[in-house]
């Protein structure tokens, strides 16, 4: 487009030049064949007339270096002779006119572009403030708490909208979240106390000289079974205070230090089974958790791997940047990943209530912990990658 108008531009001046010789013909026809008039080239020829005149891009070599020009082609006669005139303009001006002009324009574009693009961000974050302060309140917001949901005001229909169904929806979930936690508690409570109570009226029973073999065989089994649905009840307890994150007091905890406590916790279990444990705990780290949390973590996959390790079998422990590794001998097969952290999950050995590394699993989730396991050379691997490292020794 800018090229056709500076083309346009170029043919008038052509044309005015044409009338310029015309008039002037008598005398340029003293001039050479070829020459420079003003800031054009005329060559003037004998030859027939064109019918009508003739605009063109030419190439014409001078002074040995080529140049682009523009060419007006047309018929004249003067003194019953017939020429054929030629006018050439340098289109070395145009051609850097449309440059410059191309460049120009591009700018401007580039500017207008900019400057919309910025505009329109500044106006959608003033627009968004109040968005962004909605979202910042309800990071924020933490279900277990007492404090309300304080929603900032809008004058945006919309966002004020969002508030109420917000507000709505927060104070719903914490009624249903306080519901939850009373009705667990209250429900634990009221199985535990029956419980309790059978089990004292059992050991009372117990003391009773007149029972034979038999009825104290059958008061024995219901005492396991009392023993067994307490430890349940508890167990399920726990995971759904986990699950309600109703232990959110955290600290430093040194891994390390609560491996060894552990492992002392259950060294007569260690000792009645015979198993070798060995123990390579380079790194001494410290993570930010809730520390009855951490020990109940670490006894668990402890106790997993003895009460699942083989009589004389090897118990290795590492620790080694972020990462703690339990490895245990045992069935020589790999157990189903995809059931093993599901609840009641027991394998071979039915004492087991199937919990403890479903409660492993959920203090992990709740701690961004990564935990993992592999089978390989005989050894049951669990494997806990810490994602925050406080301090490292």
């Amino acid at each position: 487009m800018l090229r056709n108008i500076t083309l346009n531009n170029i043919d008038e001046e052509l044309a005015r030049y044409k009338e310029v010789t015309q008039a002037e013909f008598e005398q340029l026809l003293s001039f050479p064949e070829r020459f420079v008039y003003f800031d054009v080239l005329i060559n003037i020829q004998h030859g027939s007339i064109s019918k009508q005149d003739t605009y063109s891009d030419t190439t014409l070599v001078i002074k040995n270096e080529p140049g682009h020009f523009r060419k007006l082609k047309f018929g004249h006669q003067y003194d019953n002779h017939n020429y054929q005139v030629e006018i050439y303009k340098s289109l070395r001006q145009a051609d850097e006119l449309t440059i410059q002009l191309l460049f120009v324009l591009c700018s401007l574009i580039i500017f207008f572009m900019l400057s919309f693009y910025f505009l329109n961000r500044f106006v959608a974050m003033r627009s968004l403030e109040d968005f962004f302060d909605i979202i910042s309140k309800i990071r924020h917001f933490q279900v277990d708490k007492k404090e309300n949901l304080e929603l900032p005001q809008t004058d945006v229909d919309e966002f004020e909208q969002l508030n109420t169904v917000l507000g709505q929806k927060t104070d719903q979930v914490r009624v249903d979240y306080f519901n939850l936690k009373e009705f667990t508690e209250n429900a634990s409570h009221e199985i535990q106390t029956p419980l309790a109570i059978i089990s004292t009226k059992l050991e009372q029973m117990f003391q009773d000289s007149s029972l034979n073999e038999r009825q104290l065989m059958t008061l024995a089994t219901i005492q396991e079974a009392v023993n067994r649905l307490s430890k349940l009840n508890k167990g399920l307890l726990l995971l759904t205070k986990i699950e309600n994150n109703q232990f959110g007091e955290t600290q430093p905890i040194k891994i390390e230090e609560i491996v060894q406590q552990q492992l002392d916790n259950l060294d007569e279990f260690i000792e009645n089974r015979k198993i070798n444990v060995e123990t390579s705990l380079k790194n001494q780290i410290e993570v930010e958790l809730n520390p009855y949390l951490t020990e109940l973590l670490i006894f668990n996959l402890l106790k997993n791997a003895i009460r699942h390790n083989i009589d004389e079998g090897r118990l290795i422990i590492s620790l080694n940047e972020n990462t703690l590794s339990i490895q245990n001998q045992g069935a020589d097969v790999a157990l189903d990943v995809e059931r093993i952290f599901e609840r009641f999950s027991k394998g071979s050995h039915s004492k087991s209530m199937g919990l403890g590394l479903a409660i492993v699993k959920k203090v992990c989730d709740v701690y961004g912990i990564h935990l993992d396991y592999d089978f390989g050379d005989g050894f049951h691997k669990m494997f806990l990658s810490f994602p925050k490292r406080i301090k490292e020794f």
